[in-house]
C-alpha cells in the first residue's frame, strides 16, 4: 500500500490551534488516515481491547468498534463509515474525523482535501514482522492468576485519581448517572478508609467537581511522593449487557522501530509490579462486591506516562448497564468497592518487605463514613 496524498488537520481547543499533516490511504474509494497515529499526534493514547479501540484524549475516554461505525463516548453516535482494522493498521475515514472528535471530545477539527505531497510518495513500512501492536487485543490476564514472584512495593503513601470532573462528565449512564460523580464519591470513601484504618498518607488529584487536563494530572502525579497511584473510573460499552470490573496497568514500552503508530509510555520499570497489584486488587474487589470480572489488561495511558511508581486504573463497573448503573449510584455498593480496594492494599502491605500493621475491613466499619454524592 502506498500513501500518495497528504491531508492537513486543524485542531482547535481552548484557544490553542494545532496543525497536523497526515498521510491518507484509499480504502474502498474512501480516504482514510492512520487512527492510532492521529490520536498520538494529538497528545492522546489508544489501545485495542477485544474488538474495540479505546481512545483517551483531553481527559475523556471514547470507545470505537473495529470494523464498525459506532462510537461510545460522551454520547453514543454513529460515524459515516466503518473504522477499518486490517493487517496494515487501524484507520478512520477522513470525513469522519471532524464529527468524531467534536462529539467524543468537544474538539473542533477541520480536515483539508488530500493533496499530492512534494517529493516521493510515502511508502508504508513493508516489514514482515507481522501485524503491529494495534491489530490485536492486548493479552488478557485473568484475576485468579497467581502473580509472578516480583517484589511488592512498600506502600506508605497513595495518590488517588478520580477520573474526569468539571465540564468532562466521563461516561453518562442510561438514567443520567455521571462517571465523574461516582468516582469522586468512591475516592472519598477510599481515602477515609486508608487514612483512618491503615494510617497511610493519602492525597487526591481532585477533591471536588473540577476539571483537570491530562497534563495537570500528570504534573500532580509527578510532584506527589506517592508509592502507588490508583486511578478510579467507570466504564461504558456498546452492549447494555456488558458489566463488571476491569483493572488496567501500564504496558511495557511498545515502540518498535519502523512502527510510528506504536505509543511510547515508558513505565516498563513498574509494569510487572503494577500487574501484580492489579491482580490482587481485582480479586479483592470481586470478592467484596460479587461483581463480574472483566479481567486485568495492560494499556498505554497518559497518566502512566513516565510513571515513577506502580500504577493501576480501576473501572468500577459499566454505567451503560442499567443494573450496574443503579448499583454504582448506591452508597452502600460504593462502600463495598472502596472496602475491596482497601482490602487489596492490605494484602499488598502484608506481602511487602516492610509490612505495616493493618486491620481487615468489613461493611460495618464504613457506615459512618458514607456521604451523599
Amino acid at each position: 500500500m502506498v500513501h500518495s496524498q497528504i491531508s492537513t488537520i486543524e485542531i482547535q481547543h481552548e484557544n490553542q490551534r494545532q496543525s497536523l499533516q497526515i498521510p491518507t490511504v484509499l480504502i474502498n474509494q474512501v480516504e482514510y488516515i492512520d487512527f492510532p497515529n492521529l490520536v498520538e499526534l494529538m497528545g492522546g493514547a489508544s489501545t485495542v481491547v477485544s474488538k474495540r479501540m479505546r481512545v483517551d484524549l483531553k481527559g475523556t475516554t471514547a470507545w470505537v468498534g473495529l470494523n464498525q461505525n459506532r462510537v461510545n463516548a460522551l454520547s453514543i453516535f454513529p460515524l459515516g463509515h466503518n473504522i477499518v482494522a486490517n493487517e496494515n493498521g487501524i484507520y478512520i475515514a477522513l470525513n469522519d474525523c471532524a464529527p468524531f472528535f467534536r462529539k467524543a471530545f468537544r474538539l473542533e477539527v477541520s480536515c483539508s482535501a488530500p493533496t499530492l505531497p512534494s517529493g516521493n510518495p510515502i511508502a508504508e513500512n513493508s516489514s514482515s514482522e507481522g501485524p503491529s501492536e494495534f491489530q490485536q487485543a492486548p493479552p488478557r490476564d485473568r484475576p485468579n492468576q497467581v502473580p509472578s514472584q516480583q517484589p511488592y512495593p512498600v506502600i506508605r503513601t497513595i495518590l488517588i485519581d478520580p477520573g474526569h470532573g468539571g465540564y468532562e462528565p466521563g461516561v453518562e449512564g442510561i438514567a443520567g448517572t455521571t462517571e465523574k460523580d461516582i468516582v469522586l464519591s468512591i475516592s472519598r470513601k477510599l481515602e477515609t478508609l486508608l487514612q483512618s484504618t491503615y494510617q497511610l498518607s493519602v492525597s487526591r488529584t481532585r477533591v471536588q467537581d473540577t476539571s483537570l487536563s491530562p497534563q495537570q494530572r500528570n504534573a500532580i502525579s509527578q510532584n506527589t511522593q506517592a508509592d502507588l497511584l490508583v486511578s478510579i473510573h467507570a466504564g461504558g460499552a456498546f452492549s447494555e449487557e456488558t458489566q463488571g470490573i476491569a483493572i488496567f496497568y501500564p504496558q511495557p514500552d511498545t515502540v518498535k522501530q519502523g512502527n510510528p503508530s506504536a505509543l511510547a509510555f515508558r513505565s516498563a520499570d513498574f509494569s510487572e509490579e503494577s500487574r501484580n497489584i492489579a491482580s490482587i486488587i481485582s480479586q479483592s474487589i470481586i470478592k467484596e462486591t460479587r461483581a463480574a470480572s472483566r479481567g486485568i489488561h495492560p494499556i498505554p495511558n497518559a497518566l502512566f506516562h513516565k510513571s515513577r511508581r506502580p500504577s493501576i486504573l480501576i473501572e468500577v463497573g459499566c454505567l451503560t448497564n442499567r443494573q450496574e448503573e443503579a448499583l454504582l449510584g448506591d452508597e452502600l455498593y460504593q462502600a463495598k468497592i472502596a472496602i475491596g480496594i482497601a482490602n487489596g492494599i492490605e494484602l499488598l502491605l502484608q506481602r511487602a518487605k516492610e509490612p505495616l500493621p493493618i486491620t481487615t475491613l468489613n461493611n460495618e466499619s464504613i457506615q459512618s463514613e458514607i456521604t451523599p454524592l
